[in-house]
């Protein structure tokens, strides 16, 4: 899975994820995370239960595209998001080694 999309997220955006990644990412690390507040105006807040130290941090478009990308290791983070043009987005998060991914939508209003 390294450098590659979260098998997730190319299930949203309609492209089809290999079946081994699939299962390879979710036998590896278990990542659950809630994205609050959906729809988000001025902040996304986004919390993390999993059994890794970091993890990588992307918000994309639904193109594919990168807007926002951070490495963090606390549980909870909150990003600004009042900077962000309005619509639909996928946030993506990942183990640092790049074994697991969990990925939620979010509407930014």
């Amino acid at each position: 899975m390294k450098g590659a999309q979260c098998p997730e997220t190319e299930t949203l955006l309609g492209q089809k994820p290999p079946v081994q990644e699939t299962k390879k990412a979710i036998a590896e690390d278990n990542i659950k995370m809630s994205v609050f507040p959906n729809p988000a105006r001025n902040e996304i807040n986004i919390k993390i239960t999993g059994t890794r130290e970091k993890y990588l941090l992307r918000i994309k478009n639904l193109m594919g595209q990168s807007i926002y990308e951070q490495q963090f290791s606390e549980k909870q983070m909150k990003i600004d998001s009042s900077q962000f043009p309005k619509g639909f987005f996928l946030v993506e998060v990942s183990t640092i080694e790049d074994t697991a991914c969990r990925t939620e939508k979010v509407v930014i209003q």
